[in-house]
């Protein structure tokens, strides 16, 4: 037996990743052997909405593939008829010989709609596609740590659905669609997130990056504890336990290490859960403490965004396979939160974006609303809010 692996990408002419009536379009399939036996009869079939896959051609016939051989293939079409703005679903699955293991289909959801003048939101933007980079770093003097800790050494701290994912992502994005260079960015997930090493990428590594004329931006998916005298809010590391604080790493000591990096200013994005300290009365509930008094930081350097405010889970979005408050700043990066269509994403447009999507998602929901938060708020410092993150065009 051997087994197949594949990856699908859908692209659409204008770029705006929602597929408008007699656009042309394509969809790009890798295929790879991953086993040590022939793969014979490899086709990819296609299925889903007809204004989609009715001027495609399926199956896609990729035909016999060596040990180890990687294949690619691109079929390109035109969208179909489209009467009313709507999400599409289009699967693509493997079909081979009887000797091969296929994995399982992969299912997108695309924006479809009659033209371009017809509003549409697109809740299912296949984020996890990365666009290509040009070569040449936009923001050559940045930095970037993406961590995301959702699995825990101790069973008896809940996971985090999507966590590590959505460190990997976004370290992607820091790469190709703020421009940071490969070598200036980190991303931690799971067990190689344990404190120690966010002692070394805060501590040691960052400060060897940082410099007066670099912008820090740092994304965080997890869990964090909520202290129920101080307000103080703590990471909790693969390692951490919740009853026990030596093993947490404040955001106290985050904005510190920020500080002694000497970096021109900061974007500190947090998809956390936030649960109280142990042992805390459940009759009296403290706030988290997000600006804090101790860092030593300088307020008007560090601009935070913040997914979840409150003592409660953060939502996952399902159809988008992200954290609610991850897929917005994705989405928004690519360019759904250039508000006022400049062509650059600036963090204040960022900031405005998130919140009104992931309250409008939670509004009513069944699970109950999740508040963002921006600080500093009502953009009362205007170098922070006004940081251009990523260019459109």
């Amino acid at each position: 037996m051997t087994q197949l692996s594949f990856r699908t990408i859908i692209r659409d002419d204008n770029q705006n990743h929602v597929l408008e009536q007699r656009e042309s379009f394509s969809v790009e399939f890798e295929v790879k052997n991953e086993g040590a036996v022939v793969a014979e009869g490899v086709e990819v079939e296609l299925s889903g909405h007809a204004a989609i896959v009715g001027g495609l051609k399926s199956p896609v016939s990729l035909g016999t593939l060596q040990p180890g051989e990687v294949r690619r293939v691109a079929v390109d079409g035109k969208v179909g008829a489209v009467a009313d703005a709507e999400q599409a679903e289009l699967m693509c699955a493997l079909r081979a010989s009887s000797n091969v293991l296929l994995p399982s289909a992969k299912k997108f959801f695309v924006a479809i709609r009659p033209d371009a003048g017809a509003a549409v939101e697109v809740l299912s933007v296949d984020v996890d596609q990365l666009p290509s980079r040009n070569g040449k770093s936009a923001q050559p003097n940045s930095v970037g740590i993406a961590i995301g800790i959702g699995a825990f050494r101790d069973p008896a701290v809940p996971a985090v659905r999507f966590a590590a994912h959505d460190a990997d992502v976004m370290g992607g994005y820091f790469k190709t669609v703020l421009g940071v260079p490969s070598h200036k960015v980190k991303v931690l997930s799971d067990a190689k997130a344990l404190k120690d090493d966010l002692i070394e990428v805060f501590e040691q590594w960052l400060p060897k990056q940082g410099g007066p004329q670099a912008t820090a931006y740092i994304y965080v998916s997890g869990r964090a504890v909520v202290d129920q005298e101080t307000g103080v809010v703590s990471l909790l590391p693969y390692d951490g336990t919740r009853a026990g604080a030596s093993r947490m790493f404040s955001l106290a000591r985050l904005q510190r290490a920020l500080t002694k990096a000497s970096v021109k200013q900061a974007v500190l994005m947090l998809d956390l859960s936030l649960e109280p300290s142990s042992g805390s009365n459940p009759g009296r509930v403290v706030p988290p403490r997000w600006a804090q008094q101790d860092s030593s930081g300088e307020p008007d350097r560090v601009m935070l965004m913040i997914g979840n405010s409150g003592l409660q889970e953060a939502q996952a979005h399902q159809p988008g396979q992200h954290g609610l408050f991850t897929y917005f700043l994705l989405k928004g990066l690519r360019g759904a939160a250039d508000l006022d269509k400049s062509g650059t994403v600036l963090s204040g447009e960022l900031c405005e974006y998130v919140h009104d999507q992931v309250d409008a998602v939670t509004r009513g929901a069944t699970g109950g609303g999740q508040s963002t938060l921006c600080l500093p708020m009502g953009g009362r410092q205007p170098v922070l809010t006004g940081i251009p993150l990523s260019k459109i065009r």
